[in-house]
């Protein structure tokens, strides 16, 4: 994997880990792990002052990601004109059902 490649997950003010930061990781090969086999990927977006969260599918090409998406739609437009998304991938592996429920986990 390419240095620039690498170099481009690294933390910045939006994207420093707030909470157990030892959990966290921004090395790519692990990110794109995640990427690759999320099922859907979650696209969040601010238009006219609202805030919208769209799921939708999704494709990862070396370091792009590419979604399916009608080009005539808000979010495309959007996107034509340099706005800004913030992207969001889960996989879920297990679940964790405990008596307390402050220790149920995904």
């Amino acid at each position: 994997m390419s240095d620039s490649i690498s170099k481009q997950f690294g933390p910045t003010d939006r994207t420093k880990h707030q909470r157990i930061p030892a959990r966290g990781s921004f090395e790519a090969k692990g990110i794109y792990e995640v990427i690759d086999e999320a099922d859907v990927c979650s696209v969040g977006v601010v238009m006219d002052g609202q805030a919208f969260v769209i799921p939708m599918a999704h494709v990862r090409v070396r370091s792009k990601v590419y979604f399916h998406g009608s080009h005539q739609s808000r979010l495309m437009t959007l996107l034509e004109h340099g706005g800004r998304i913030c992207l969001s991938f889960t996989v879920i592996d297990a679940m964790v059902i405990a008596r307390s429920v402050v220790h149920n986990s995904m």
